[in-house]
């Protein structure tokens, strides 16, 4: 009987484990489940505007607060579950008009599938004559696993007091 070398068996063994995980990716990728998760994951969009309607030039007043317009969409096919960073310097922000007041909130949202843009406010209380405020996201701790989440320009928005208005003076 002829022995074989020893490059000859390590040849043998790497193509039996290239054989073995290729048919294990052809399982894995066959298969309806993950192709279905992947298809009809979420996409998810956010920012403070599209720059032509949103951010609007000057600071919105509901009466007694003034605020600032997000925009979501949730261009998949199953709920996505964001959470939105929002941190401002020289104004304090709140998610409803009662508070609590802070310079930086966490806001943990649903958004259910749909083709048209969400709204939803930040309230704020300047306290400068200028202020600034970021938004970031994060995907929740029960988001689906192959959630996407994109941010649009602009995700930080600068106001100034001009007059008896604050005025929107820069957008990134």
């Amino acid at each position: 009987m002829k022995r074989m070398k020893k490059s000859d068996d390590i040849k043998i063994k790497v193509a039996k484990i290239t054989i073995v995980g290729l048919i294990a990716a052809a399982i894995i990728y066959q298969s309806p489940t993950w192709y279905e998760a992947w298809e009809e994951r979420p996409i998810v969009e956010f920012s403070f505007g599209d720059k032509e309607t949103f951010p609007k030039s000057v600071l919105q007043q509901d009466g007694s607060n003034y605020f600032i317009d997000i925009v979501m969409r949730n261009r998949g096919e199953n709920d996505a579950q964001v959470l939105l960073l929002v941190n401002s310097t020289g104004a304090k922000i709140s998610n409803n008009e009662n508070g609590p007041w802070e310079y930086q909130q966490s806001l943990l949202f649903t958004i259910r599938p749909e083709p048209e843009n969400k709204f939803s406010q930040i309230y704020v209380q300047p306290e400068k004559e200028t202020f600034v405020v970021q938004l970031q996201a994060d995907t929740g701790s029960n988001s689906h696993y192959f959630q996407e989440t994109y941010n649009f320009i602009p995700t930080m928005v600068t106001y100034k007091k001009l007059g008896n208005n604050y005025e929107l003076i820069d957008q990134r």
